[in-house]
């Protein structure tokens, strides 16, 4: 009997255990299956699962009796070190409390995610801060939960925690200058999930921003990690930060043989035929410079969203080189005039001695 009951239990524990892992390793893949958490849960459950048994069967065969009341007394009700009580199954169901209650933040995220936040006016970024707010509270609260049900005295721990400020505080500055960081921009939202960031000799989309660092994905498809820190004391250059509308410049000389004003309308007319250049604020042409080779112009117009600027300029450099071809307008390439003098045989050959 006793041997069907440790099998059941087993059973129960590992399923039930295994499925409430699943649910959590959907979003925190640290809480997957095959994660050292997971494996410590296993280890202490089939640590009292085979004590409990092994007591049982002892007691059955005689062992004694007030011995083995008296294990089982201190794992249940636990044993009084230094003023904290502490068992086993205490640990157990502290640890299971907390994994239940990430299990129901992960819950609570995606739902919020899938089924709440897209029916509210807010943006995706703005979705995203409340979700990771969320989570955030929702793991703390784990954490306060488990060590309350595995029988340490909270304000004892804040004692201790309040000593031991000064001295985490110098060995893991550069940590919590990161975290605080990533709370002001979760708070504050410089820069939300979508933007289009320059930092640094950094470069791209914005995918997601925890709180110790953000995650762009350049051009190239590379993921680069930027600490938060960085993020908040330097500049940063937010293409997308009020809105994704942006300028378009393509700077272009000609030969000075060419007429001014007919370059001019050529350019108004690229801008002005290409379906993504807005046509207010109107496109504008500037003669900018007499060059050593060209005169210099410069076309500078504005498209609705700034990710095509790279697109809209190509398409404008490839109309301009066409219309200029057809009316004959050259763009130089650097020259140089060298002029050679020639000068008077002034070489004097020395006179022969007899």
């Amino acid at each position: 009997i006793l041997l069907s009951i440790l099998a059941i239990l087993y059973h129960f524990v590992h399923d039930g255990s295994s499925w409430i892992v699943g649910k959590i390793g959907q979003n925190s893949p640290k809480f997957a299956a095959s994660s050292g958490t997971w494996q410590l849960f296993v280890l202490l459950a089939d640590i009292i699962l085979i004590t409990l048994v092994s007591l049982g069967v002892s007691r059955l065969y005689g062992g004694p009796g007030e011995y083995l009341a008296a294990v089982i007394s201190d794992m249940i009700v636990g044993v009084n070190i230094a003023g904290y009580q502490i068992s086993l199954l205490s640990i157990f169901i502290g640890f299971a409390i907390f994994m239940l209650v990430i299990a129901l933040t992960n819950s609570l995220k995606q739902f919020l995610g899938n089924n709440v936040l897209p029916r509210t006016p807010l943006d995706r970024s703005a979705q995203d801060s409340l979700r990771q707010t969320v989570g955030y509270v929702g793991y703390i609260i784990a954490f306060l939960l488990a060590l309350s049900y595995s029988g340490i005295n909270l304000s004892s721990f804040a004692l201790i925690a309040s000593a031991l400020t000064v001295g985490i505080g110098f060995g893991l500055q550069n940590i919590v200058n990161n975290f605080v960081s990533g709370l002001i921009l979760l708070a504050e939202r410089p820069i939300k999930v979508g933007d289009w960031i320059v930092a640094g000799n950094y470069e791209g989309y914005v995918q997601k921003v925890n709180v110790r660092a953000t995650e762009i994905t350049t051009f190239d498809r590379s993921s680069v990690i930027i600490p938060n820190a960085e993020l908040i004391s330097q500049p940063v250059v937010n293409w997308f930060y009020k809105s994704k509308q942006g300028r378009v410049i393509v700077n272009i000389g000609v030969a000075y043989d060419s007429d001014p004003e007919q370059v001019r309308d050529l350019l108004l007319q690229v801008a002005h035929n290409h379906p993504l250049v807005q046509p207010l604020p109107q496109p504008s042409v500037f003669f900018v410079d007499f060059a050593e080779s060209s005169l210099n112009f410069s076309l500078r117009c504005f498209i609705l969203d700034y990710s095509n600027s790279l697109g809209v300029a190509s398409d404008l450099r490839f109309e301009i080189n066409k219309l200029f071809a057809q009316h004959k307008i050259k763009i130089p390439y650097p020259q140089r005039d060298l002029y050679v003098h020639q000068m008077a045989d002034r070489v004097h050959r020395p006179s022969s001695s007899g």
